[in-house]
């Protein structure tokens, strides 16, 4: 476990454990990551919050793809729900954004980058969601 000192006035050091995540939550996140861009998807980045995981890819064609595989694991694992919030469907979907990329060239220059992206596309999975769409990706 990871801990955080802290130094107050009047006392000594206290240590205070810093906030984290389940082992299995971890995991769960670890091999979403893995199986995704086993399935070709260009992931660009993963961020685990109170709230979920956000996947984000490289352009719409691995958003997507990422969604078909995922859906389709919950499909073969029997879980019709989780494949119908993978696939936007329903009062639970799962939420899909765009973030613009930022890109900068020599000196800060954006006009001198060479390879850039206009948008990354985000697919936020809630944590409920998290664990079951790992093992159905597993099974």
């Amino acid at each position: 476990m990871s801990v955080t000192t802290t130094r107050t006035a009047g006392a000594g050091t206290h240590r205070v454990p810093a906030p984290r995540r389940a082992p299995r939550e971890q995991a769960a996140v670890a091999a979403l990551a893995v199986a995704l861009q086993e399935s070709g998807c260009i992931l660009v980045s993963t961020s685990a919050a109170e709230t979920g995981l956000t996947l984000s890819f490289y352009d719409a064609r691995s958003l997507g793809r990422a969604v078909d595989v995922l859906a389709e694991a919950a499909q073969r694992a029997g879980d019709a729900g989780l494949a119908a919030r993978a696939r936007q469907r329903g009062s639970a979907a799962w939420k899909v954004t765009a973030q613009p990329q930022t890109w900068a060239g020599a000196g800060g220059d954006p006009d001198a980058c060479d390879n850039r992206s206009a948008t990354t596309w985000q697919l936020q999975v809630p944590t409920a969601d998290v664990v079951a769409s790992a093992a159905a990706l597993l099974a």
